[in-house]
């Protein structure tokens, strides 16, 4: 089942009214023409539950205000141009940034599989958190200002197919690993590495490459197979 929706579609709850998109039954394919908002003034609650299905938005997505639940192997793809991903605390499942996107500056949680291949991404001062804990990143040759390898449970995520810059602060958490595919290079030109507490790894036939400007491996976690 796939729904188009040419326009702008808002999700706004007026007085104490509650709204709900409940999408999580029958887990269509949803296409927003343009932005995707939470718009509401009044006291009532504004919720998408966007089940399993792939939502694409072409527009600006901003879930200030309200609330954007979802179900494993859901996806968000953003795939237009000069826009704004607001993510607002919500916690994404795969995201697929193959536009010309902007991160809004604050943490965006990713659950699922993070793909930034096509795309052209701004990162401001933002904090991409990886909390699933079997995933990939694919960079696209982007940067990121921060990144966050946290999953939920002790796991893994891979950089893998292209390769990805961090600016700012690179994070491994205890019991975690960032895994390197071969060919693939992370490069670190940010001040901070942090390590969890020696139990975190970076591992993999990849490159991890540091920087003059770089923090530098440090100490408390495990390079291993790293060139």
């Amino acid at each position: 089942q796939t729904i188009t929706i040419n326009g702008v579609l808002y999700v706004s709850a007026l007085s104490t009214a509650n709204v709900v998109l409940d999408a999580s039954t029958y887990d269509p394919t949803v296409s927003v023409g343009s932005d995707l908002l939470f718009t509401g003034t009044g006291s009532g609650t504004e919720v998408i539950n966007a089940g399993t299905g792939t939502w694409t938005v072409t527009g600006n997505a901003n879930f200030t205000n309200g609330q954007y639940n979802i179900e494993a192997g859901n996806t968000l793809i953003m795939n237009g141009t000069s826009k704004t991903l607001t993510s607002a605390s919500q916690t994404l499942g795969n995201l697929t940034l193959s536009g010309t996107i902007t991160l809004a500056n604050a943490t965006h949680t990713v659950s699922g599989n993070l793909s930034m291949a096509g795309g052209t991404i701004t990162a401001g001062t933002s904090t991409v958190s990886m909390t699933g804990t079997s995933n990939t990143i694919t960079g696209g040759g982007n940067s990121l200002y921060a990144l966050t390898i946290d999953p939920a449970t002790a796991g893994t995520i891979t950089l893998q197919t292209s390769d990805v810059t961090v600016s700012n602060t690179l994070t491994v958490a205890a019991g975690d690993t960032l895994s390197l595919s071969a060919s693939r290079t992370l490069t670190h030109t940010g001040a901070t590495l942090t390590w969890g507490d020696g139990t975190s790894t970076i591992s993999g036939s990849g490159t991890l490459r540091f920087t003059d400007a770089s923090g530098g491996p440090g100490t408390g976690g495990v390079l291993s197979a790293v060139t």
